[in-house]
């Protein structure tokens, strides 16, 4: 109790303690002090700049081409930026982003759904590893306002700042009491594709156009006469996963019709479910548990083909240009994976809750998740044969 009194002190929030609701007063701005010690270059630019994105890979993939355009802007060049990230993605920005991000913390993943006392010590131990107490500007782009605003209430408690700017996402502005504590919130316009809405709020932050649809990651093709295909079986929730017997079927029609070799790709935890797809379809994929994140990007990116749930590395997928096909129950669509038509890739979600979804998502803005296995293994054969042919 004694750490929930003293966060009160400071953040003046309401807050919820064991299920009962403790609230100091109603909040206001923070009264916080611009340290003197916060520098500006000769030009006005800000010399370090705070960014706080802490979702998932494939959401890490939809932000991170931004970043750039922070270091490349007018009103912002040369700034040292320094990206607090969930530890699922660890390592992914130093390989891709060493270029841009100055320097990386993370936090422990879906930090959010621990109790709050918790959120509180992950913070502080960020101090420890590196962050700072002042930094010229925080950013807070990520449209999951809703799940992080109390990690965000307590790094804008502990951190002195000239410039807090961040996006209204997916809370509500109008008497939210999150947004005081923002010197600028930006409006950005609620459009489908979580990449669209990562774009509008870079455009109206950097005042100037970007001009890209889709992610991009930027890898060297290796020359090689094997052709393979890469499978990723697993996800990160249950109902996101299309049966194991149907990529069982896939395997035994990529090996024996497509005369592709298959690697079977997830955590360690998942090489289980690799195993029972062999056992299923009575071929010999090979198994790749537990990879670190380069050898996978660089597996995917030499590959004919990628087939996966909707997950991470899919975005991954599209992003190095790889044919992929996407097996979804629609729930992420349309918020994460409308991406525009390509002859890239597919995304396959049954007609019939497709429809379902369109009218839950633009009347409610809210997700709505189906049974996955009602996409075929016709369906996806289908998608395998036209992405052939292209």
């Amino acid at each position: 109790m004694k750490i929930i009194k003293k966060v009160l002190k400071n953040n003046k929030e309401m807050l919820y303690f064991c299920g009962i609701r403790i609230r100091k007063k109603k909040l206001v701005c923070l009264d916080y002090h611009i340290d003197p010690k916060i520098e500006y270059t000769p030009d006005g630019t800000p010399k370090s700049i705070l960014i706080f994105a802490a979702d998932s890979i494939g959401d890490y993939i939809l932000m991170r081409n931004f970043y750039s355009a922070i270091k490349t802007s007018k009103k912002y060049k040369n700034a040292k930026l320094t990206l607090i990230a969930s530890a699922t993605v660890k390592s992914i920005p130093e390989y891709l982003d060493a270029d841009v991000i100055d320097h990386v913390l993370y936090i422990p993943h879906r930090l959010f759904e621990k109790p709050f006392y918790e959120q509180y010590k992950e913070v502080n131990k960020l101090f420890s590893n590196g962050l700072k107490n002042t930094y010229d500007l925080i950013l807070f782009p990520s449209h999951n306002v809703n799940v992080f605003r109390y990690i965000q209430d307590i790094l804008i408690s502990k951190i002195q700042a000239k410039e807090i700017i961040g996006t209204t996402g997916d809370l509500e502005f109008s008497d939210n009491q999150h947004f005081l504590q923002y010197t600028q919130v930006l409006p950005v316009e609620f459009v489908d594709f979580e990449y669209k809405l990562n774009r509008n709020f870079f455009e109206k932050l950097l005042d100037q156009k970007i001009d890209t649809d889709i992610p991009t990651i930027k890898l060297a093709k290796t020359k090689s006469s094997e052709k393979y295909a890469v499978i990723c079986v697993g996800a990160q929730d249950n109902f996101r996963k299309w049966h194991l017997k149907n990529y069982a079927q896939i395997v035994s029609y990529l090996q024996n019709n497509r005369k592709l070799k298959v690697y079977l790709i997830g955590t360690k935890s998942e090489a289980g479910d690799m195993q029972i797809v062999n056992q299923l379809s009575g071929e010999k994929a090979e198994i790749l548990a537990g990879l670190d994140y380069k050898t996978l990007f660089n597996l995917i990116n030499n590959a004919s083909l990628y087939i996966g749930n909707d997950s991470g590395f899919f975005h991954v997928a599209v992003a190095l240009r790889t044919k992929a096909i996407c097996i979804s129950s629609g729930g992420s669509y349309p918020r994460f994976i409308k991406y525009p038509e390509s002859e890239k890739y597919k995304i396959i979600v049954n007609d019939v809750f497709m429809k379902l979804v369109h009218q839950n998502y633009k009347t409610k803005h809210q997700s709505s998740f189906y049974s996955i296995n009602a996409v075929t293994v016709d369906d996806v054969e289908n998608a395998i044969e036209q992405l052939s042919e292209r």
